[in-house]
């Protein structure tokens, strides 16, 4: 949830490439990624997250876009589709 809120606002997201993760964040477009357990990529991500604001600022623009796909008003059409109607 915490993914999916601070992409909804506007906020880049950093964190390891695990599904969940992925299906939210897409590297370099709406946050950063690093392989599973490689902290050292990790704290790469981060440091560049932190002191790039211009990257920070690109990257949460398309924040919002999660809001397409996971927003209340998609939620309820899948629920309406798959768990309803079926």
């Amino acid at each position: 949830m915490a993914v999916s809120e601070s992409l909804s606002v506007g906020l880049p997201v950093v964190g390891f490439d695990v599904p969940g993760i992925r299906d939210l964040v897409t590297s370099n477009h709406n946050g950063m990624l690093a392989p599973l357990g490689d902290t050292d990529a990790l704290a790469v991500c981060i440091l560049r997250m932190l002191g790039d604001e211009d990257l920070r600022r690109r990257l949460g623009a398309a924040g919002p876009e999660i809001l397409e796909r996971y927003g209340t008003d998609a939620t309820d059409r899948i629920w309406f589709q798959k768990v309803l109607v079926s």
